[in-house]
């Protein structure tokens, strides 16, 4: 018996759940990962990766196209920085594009 303790305790190891770059719902994500887990292993995991600060709630829902509530969607929260920066270097080009506009071109 090693020394090495587990803060998980006696039982069967944790199931990995892989996150997709970009936005996904928890149901798109119980589809990449069917065969590593069921349903609510997916909903823990992605609950308590929420909580780390590992995914991101976005705050846009998805419609389901049933009667019901909307699917919530998540981001990693890499790939969630990197489309915010990817946003404000866009504004940031279009604010120069603007101010490069002088006041003869707009009326021409």
């Amino acid at each position: 018996m090693s020394n090495e303790t587990s803060s998980r305790g006696p039982g069967r190891p944790a199931k990995v759940i892989s996150y997709p770059d970009g936005i996904f719902t928890v149901e798109s994500l119980f589809g990449a990962n069917a065969s590593a887990a069921c349903k609510l292993t997916v909903r823990k995991n992605v609950k308590r990766d929420a909580k780390a600060g590992i995914l991101v709630v976005l705050k846009s829902v998805e419609k389901t196209g049933k009667a019901g509530r909307p699917s919530v969607r998540y981001s990693t929260k890499a790939s969630y920085d990197a489309r915010c920066a990817a946003n404000a270097a866009a504004r940031a080009a279009t604010g120069a594009a603007k101010a490069a506009v002088t006041p003869t071109e707009v009326t021409a």
